[in-house]
């Protein structure tokens, strides 16, 4: 992302001919999430924004169109992530409610279907899939595109929703950051152990140097497998009262976890894997627990592993 672009989103510009673009710098700490968006921008990343909305590299950084755009990355990112997704990461688009259109801040997309939440008292092998759904979503995100990474932490049931056919969509999509595989450091790996303090440590750093260490960023893109498997998939009393990322008042507050009663013929190992895939005590370890969870969830919706 060019410097001058960057100024647009920390300061506000005045647009001219066509009246004032005004970005409030005493609105920014209300729209933090939206800022994960922009810290990690790549020049490619914004010049493919900029042709959805029919731009051109002639186009000055100051002009009234540049002026929407950010306006639009930094508060209101949905409908430009959506349009992105369809053009550039079609891979993806199965995850997204259907953009219909927008107006202002109002985005219009198709009806993504039933909260998650409503399948909690669903049979197991529905269940079963949903989280099997979840597991290939965070590996898809990753890997589906030989261009793009994308990094999702915002793990809650009031995110995610099930269509009509079944399939799991994500409904927010604020939280979102987009990687560019080209700027990215390949091949490294974790030396020890990455849980709580190890991704808290990374992401302050992230934010506090600008987004200089984004090229390293897919390093830690474990973390979704640790928000899904915390905050949606585990039921263990283990990993719902030693929580991770949670105000110490709403550490004590229980939720049921989509993979309830395992059925006997799965046990312990899949407790086993959920409490890894949370809690890991070696490098590579959750990335390996998940795995292995996800292929022992396929089995089980093919009728492998039942008693």
């Amino acid at each position: 992302m060019q410097e001058e672009e960057r100024e647009i989103l920390a300061e506000g510009v005045q647009a001219e001919g066509k009246g004032a673009v005004i970005l409030c710098p005493e609105e920014l700490p209300e729209i933090t999430n939206t800022m994960v968006l922009v810290l990690c921008a790549s020049e490619r990343f914004l010049a493919q924004l900029k042709d959805l909305y029919g731009l051109n590299r002639w186009t000055r950084d100051y002009s009234p169109e540049i002026a929407t755009l950010m306006t639009s990355l930094l508060l209101n990112p949905e409908g430009l992530l959506l349009k992105f997704f369809h053009q550039y990461v079609p891979e993806l688009q199965k995850y997204f409610p259907a953009y219909l259109g927008e107006c202002g801040r109002m985005i219009v997309v198709a009806e993504a279907g039933v909260p998650l939440s409503e399948y909690l008292n669903a049979s197991w092998d529905v269940r079963a899939d949903l989280a099997r759904q979840i597991l290939q979503m965070i590996h898809d995100f990753q890997n589906a595109s030989s261009d793009w990474m994308v990094i999702f932490a915002d793990f809650s049931y009031d995110n995610f929703a099930v269509t009509a056919d079944g399939h799991i969509q994500l409904l927010d999509l604020e939280d979102i950051m987009i990687i560019d595989k080209r700027d990215i450091s390949p091949g490294q790996k974790h030396k020890s152990a990455c849980d709580e303090e190890c991704f808290v440590t990374f992401t302050k750093s992230l934010f506090q140097t600008g987004g200089q260490d984004c090229r390293v960023v897919p390093q830690y893109s474990q973390v979704m497998l640790l928000f899904a498997c915390h905050k949606l998939l585990s039921d263990l009393d283990s990993t719902k009262y030693l929580r991770h990322f949670y105000d110490e008042k709403e550490k004590q507050v229980s939720t049921v976890g989509l993979l309830h009663d395992i059925p006997e013929i799965l046990e312990p190992n899949m407790s086993n894997l959920l409490y890894s895939c949370v809690f890991e005590s070696a490098p590579g370890q959750r990335i390996q627990s998940a795995n292995i969870l996800k292929r022992l969830l396929e089995a089980t919706g093919r009728g492998y592993m039942r008693s």
